[in-house]
């Protein structure tokens, strides 16, 4: 009897046991279940825990694969965007933001605020949009940058003030519109129907490849370098900034500039530079037509294959690299113009008035005569300056389009 009831108090003891071992796992599992879940669909903003000085906030959305992504946020964060990894994100459906604060700048008399607390992302149909509420004078101002990643396909409407920069990376989206005021804004591996980028005086660049039709205009010494453009249409104007392009693939290109100078590489296509006051202008080599205007400054240009070259210094001198090849007509205009001993000069006329020396006619630079309807001209003139006519190998233009490659 004793025995029996022993035993009965042991089966007891062990279907409660068990009862709350089962009750103990169903309850780590919903908790790890929901926490996934908010982890990964839940779309409302979330703060990160605090390290040492700095704070981190981070937003999830959800988001159509085509949308656009909006910021606005003025002097107070530094912007890097870039797309979605595809291997993690195969559906090109979530956006995800990162934003990092470091440090405040006390303000005597000030509370304390944090500028995290002040952004502001909203999802709004097919769009993301980022701002910054108004910091109060009275507030402790604090710097912070973001983190961005959209899908690849989403356009793109950037806007920073201050000295805060931008970066974008990795698109192939319908339009990009990027302003930044002092900082830079730096681009990588762009393709976009569309791209317009402007700043108030912070340098602009591109890595590999910059593929769409683009407009780009700085002020002050705002520099813009790119590495590889290629669309129709390319627009660059510089107040005092230098324009630096490794190779140009584009169809019409229009380069502006008042006081810096402008470098290409290689240019293929219709291209037209413009440097209003003072600047030289240096071009590689030359495959297509090319016109250059410059109030002062010096040109150097080699040409590979062209169809009409068209070079204007008012105070500089012009100097020319020409390859063996058919022949072309020129127009050379100058207080005194040299020409290589190479040459076949023939059928060219030498005529000097009032201090200018103006050479017209064929040249040949291998001895033959180009007598088809579509012939190339090489017009140059420097009004108080020189010209130097030199002619070249393959190999000559090649390097020289080479020194333009700055990294």
């Amino acid at each position: 009897m004793y025995s029996s009831k022993l035993l009965l108090r042991a089966v007891n003891e062990c279907r409660r046991v068990t009862s709350e071992t089962v009750a103990r796992a169903t309850t780590r599992y919903i908790v790890g279940t929901l926490g996934r879940y908010m982890s990964t669909t839940h779309t409302r903003a979330t703060n990160t825990d605090k390290r040492d000085d700095h704070c981190s906030r981070k937003w999830d959305y959800q988001v159509t694969p085509f949308g656009r992504l909006i910021v606005n946020t003025g002097d107070h964060l530094d912007v890097r965007i870039e797309s979605l990894c595809p291997d993690e994100y195969p559906h090109m459906d979530r956006f995800v933001m990162d934003a990092c604060q470091a440090g405040v700048v006390d303000v005597p008399g000030a509370g304390t605020a944090s500028l995290l607390d002040r952004i502001e992302c909203q999802q709004q149909d097919d769009n993301i949009v980022v701002t910054v509420a108004d910091v109060s004078g009275n507030d402790r101002c604090s710097t912070a940058e973001c983190h961005i990643k959209i899908p690849v396909k989403f356009d793109v409407a950037v806007r920073v003030t201050g000295g805060k920069s931008v970066s974008l990376h990795v698109t192939e989206n319908s339009y990009i519109d990027i302003s930044v005021a002092l900082g830079c804004l730096t681009l990588h591996n762009i393709k976009t129907n569309n791209l317009r980028l402007t700043s108030g005086g912070g340098h602009i660049s591109s890595t590999t490849l910059l593929q769409g039709n683009t407009v780009i205009q700085t002020h002050g010494q705002g520099n813009v370098t790119i590495d590889k453009p290629l669309g129709q249409v390319l627009n660059i104007e510089t107040e005092a900034g230098d324009i630096n392009v490794k190779s140009l693939y584009v169809d019409a290109t229009e380069f502006i500039t008042k006081r810096g100078s402008v470098n290409i590489g290689s240019c293929h296509g219709d291209a037209t530079v413009e440097i209003l006051e003072k600047g030289n202008c240096n071009v590689g080599t030359v495959d297509g037509n090319l016109q250059t205007v410059v109030q002062e400054g010096n040109i150097d240009v080699h040409i590979a294959r062209h169809r009409h070259v068209s070079l204007t210094t008012n105070k500089g001198d012009i100097r020319i690299g020409l390859p063996e090849g058919p022949s072309t007509d020129i127009s050379l205009e100058a207080q005194g113009v040299t020409l290589d001993e190479r040459l076949n000069t023939a059928n060219l006329l030498t005529q000097t008035n009032d201090g200018q020396t103006l050479i017209t006619g064929d040249l040949s630079t291998d001895g033959g005569v180009d007598d088809s309807c579509d012939k190339s001209s090489l017009t140059a003139q420097a009004k108080f300056g020189a010209i130097s006519l030199q002619l070249q190998n393959w190999l000559d233009a090649l390097k020289h389009s080479g020194s333009f490659h700055k990294e």
